[in-house]
């Protein structure tokens, strides 16, 4: 059952987890799906925050590096609630940077606490092939922060702003300005209202 790296990988991961007797493996997961394993973790990531999947480590005893493992949550749990008081926003925009951190990225959140710089992406060269791995780590950042209960949205993401930085663009309900001024919306050289 081959499945592109588009929104169906997903729904394939899913089915496969959902119809496995055992928690499933990254590297199982692409094998099953005949999707890339570099493809399959963060459409995994996008599962776990979601609720509708669980990871767990597996040792088993060895030396080395722990397994990830995955499975599917019940049907019950697909939708997953707020944390019940909701965190405070810097808490929530640290959190998602964190998260970024855990997928291998050096995430850093800029002074203010509105934009989530991304660097050092872990699968630049996917990304430059694929457009929709932004749009997973986009959908990844929505989810991990809608589970927050803290009012705190991504509003945009600037892909490749220089050639390792990314950035998120949070709307905040604790940051609002008292006043805008946007050169966009002036009049330019040329225009109608510069004759003189």
């Amino acid at each position: 059952m081959a499945a592109s790296g588009r929104p169906g990988t997903r729904a394939a991961l899913l089915d496969v987890l959902t119809a496995a007797r055992r928690p499933l493996s990254s590297a199982e997961l692409a094998s099953a799906t005949g999707v890339h394993v570099n493809t399959v973790r963060p459409h995994l990531e996008i599962l776990v925050h979601t609720g509708r999947a669980a990871r767990s480590t597996d040792g088993g005893g060895r030396p080395g590096r722990p397994v990830v493992r995955y499975r599917a949550v019940p049907a019950e749990s697909e939708t997953p609630a707020p944390e019940r008081a909701g965190l405070l926003p810097d808490d929530a925009v640290q959190r998602l940077a964190g998260l970024f951190v855990d997928l291998g990225f050096a995430a850093q959140v800029d002074a203010v606490g509105d934009r989530v710089l991304l660097r050092a992406c872990p699968v630049a060269a996917l990304a430059t092939q694929d457009p929709h791995v932004c749009e997973m780590h986009l959908q990844l950042a929505q989810a991990a922060l809608a589970r927050t209960g803290s009012g705190v949205q991504v509003e945009r993401m600037d892909v490749q702003v220089r050639p390792d930085l990314c950035v998120l663009h949070l709307g905040r309900p604790d940051l609002r300005p008292t006043r805008v001024i946007d050169l966009r919306d002036r009049a330019g050289p040329g225009s109608r209202g510069d004759d003189r």
